[in-house]
């Protein structure tokens, strides 16, 4: 999976369970500052990836996830996507 499909499944998430606006959810907004979510809609967005991915998370890497990009890193370094050059 590309790193535009993983950040295809995060905005769909985002869009689909906090009803955002696709255009709002973009690698650099942040989480809780742009897209005014909380620790446990964090938690609730990693639920769905790991359950749509069959992917595992740690408590560590969720607590450093503060943009949207940053769960996209998360996830490709999870399923070994590489980075763009």
């Amino acid at each position: 999976m590309t790193r535009d499909e993983l950040l295809g499944r995060v905005r769909s998430i985002l869009v689909t369970e906090f009803e955002l606006e696709p255009e709002q959810v973009l690698a650099g907004a942040r989480l809780v500052e742009d897209l005014d979510l909380d620790s446990i809609d964090g938690v609730t967005i990693v639920v769905r990836l790991e359950a749509q991915l069959e992917v595992s998370m740690t408590d560590e890497e969720i607590q450093k996830m503060i943009t949207v990009g940053d769960i996209v890193d998360a996830l490709a370094e999870r399923l070994g996507t590489p980075r763009c050059p």
